[in-house]
């Protein structure tokens, strides 16, 4: 299961999924959106011919000679993003690539970011990246139990508490991962009030029980596998 309550006692165990490296490498980078940083993004995806060949063959409706920097900028980086995000999450479901891109499948993971894009830096998107990963796990977490789960819908419900902290966060995938930990161990109105006397996300953390820390820190590092991102294998932090 993905959660077992026992009081405030629990256990949740992300698995690693992994992502297409070039896909959340350019998710997570930092760029600001210019004529520069679309040519930076088809010299990304040049380096991997497999993932070009792949928007080739699936952007065709875009321009049908394939040309890599002609469908780049008649989408525009995030529809692009966007479109590109839905080839996975259909091979997820069936196995196999589709024709076309389909928008439909990637809906609700376009309203997860918008929901909470005034908590993140407009330089990344680390919120798609994160909804990316979700989506994957639950069609994962289907297929492996024959069960259903709205992992999605457990991130959502933590824009309560996120607002209470009127700032920006440049890994805000990692933030909801945190607050997605405290909130199942400590409840919301625990948190709420600890907000509201000033205590920081960090301090309600440090009172984690070293199991319930050490399960933490098994689920960041399972999700930065999944991303790629492996710094977190080399530094003794988040």
């Amino acid at each position: 299961m993905l959660a077992c309550f026992q009081g405030k006692m629990f256990k949740m165990n992300l698995q690693v999924i992994k992502l297409p490296q070039t896909l959340s490498f350019l998710l997570s980078h930092e760029m600001q959106l210019s004529t520069a940083t679309l040519s930076f993004v088809c010299s990304i995806i040049e380096k991997d011919p497999a993932f070009t060949l792949l928007i080739q063959k699936s952007f065709s409706e875009f321009d049908s000679q394939g040309r890599l920097d002609c469908i780049v900028k008649s989408l525009g980086w995030r529809h692009f993003r966007d479109r590109l995000v839905s080839l996975y999450v259909f091979r997820s479901l069936y196995d196999k690539y589709p024709k076309t891109t389909d928008l439909r499948l990637v809906d609700d993971l376009i309203n997860f970011e918008d929901s909470f894009k005034q908590f993140s830096v407009d330089s990344n998107s680390r919120l798609m990246l994160l909804a990316f990963y979700v989506r994957l796990f639950e069609i994962d977490f289907f297929n492996q139990k024959k069960k259903s789960i709205n992992l999605l819908s457990e991130f959502k419900a933590l824009y309560d508490l996120l607002s209470l902290k009127n700032s920006k966060s440049p890994k805000i995938d990692f933030l909801l991962l945190l607050l997605w930990h405290l909130k199942n161990i400590f409840g919301e109105e625990e948190i709420k009030s600890s907000i509201k006397l000033g205590i920081n996300f960090q301090d309600i953390a440090d009172r984690m029980s070293l199991e319930q820390k050490n399960t933490f820190a098994a689920n960041c590092l399972s999700y930065g596998a999944s991303i790629s991102e492996y710094e977190l294998f080399i530094h003794d932090r988040v």
